[in-house]
C-alpha cells in the first residue's frame, strides 16, 4: 500500500530537491543530499547518506535524480503510515490492525472473513501477519 504522493507534494518535493541541488545538474549528490537533511534538522549521519544512495539510486549513476527522490519520499511516507497502524509496534500488521487499516480505506464491509482473506493474499511467507514489503504490495492488488 505505497503511499501516493499528490501533485502538490510533488511540486514541494521538487522546490525542496532543486534547492539543494547546488551545480544545477538534476542530480543529487551524496554531498548535497547530506547538507539537505542536516539543513532540514534531521539527524543523519554520513553512513547513513551513503546507504540511502546504495538503496535508492536505482540506476547506479552514483546520484539520485528526482525520480529516485520521490521514491524514497514515498516510500518514507508509506514507512510512516504502516508505523501508524502498528499499534503495537511489533513492525507487522496482525489482523486487529488490519481492520483499521481496512476501515480507514472506506471498506464497507469488513469481516474476519475478508481480513483474513486480504491476508492470505499479501501474505507471501504465510507468516499470518503483515510485514512493511508486504504492506506496500497492497497497492499492487
Amino acid at each position: 500500500m505505497a503511499v501516493k504522493l499528490t501533485e502538490d507534494q510533488k511540486k514541494n518535493l521538487k522546490k525542496t530537491f532543486d534547492k539543494y541541488d547546488a551545480d544545477k545538474n538534476g542530480q543529487l549528490t551524496a554531498v548535497e543530499l547530506y547538507d539537505a537533511f542536516k539543513s532540514a534538522g534531521l539527524p543523519v549521519s554520513k553512513l547513513q547518506v551513503a546507504n540511502m544512495m546504495g538503496k535508492y539510486d536505482t540506476d547506479k549513476s552514483g546520484t539520485i535524480d528526482f525520480d529516485e527522490f520521490l521514491a524514497y519520499n514515498e516510500i518514507e511516507a508509506s514507512k510512516e503510515k504502516f508505523d501508524e497502524y502498528d499499534k503495537n509496534g511489533d513492525g507487522y500488521l496482525g489482523p486487529d490492525e488490519l481492520v483499521n487499516v481496512a476501515k480507514n480505506l472506506n471498506y464497507k464491509s469488513v469481516t474476519a472473513a475478508s481480513i483474513k482473506a486480504l491476508i492470505d493474499s499479501i501474505d507471501e511467507n504465510k507468516d499470518g501477519k503483515i510485514s512493511f514489503t508486504e504492506f506496500l504490495s497492497l497497492s499492487a492488488k
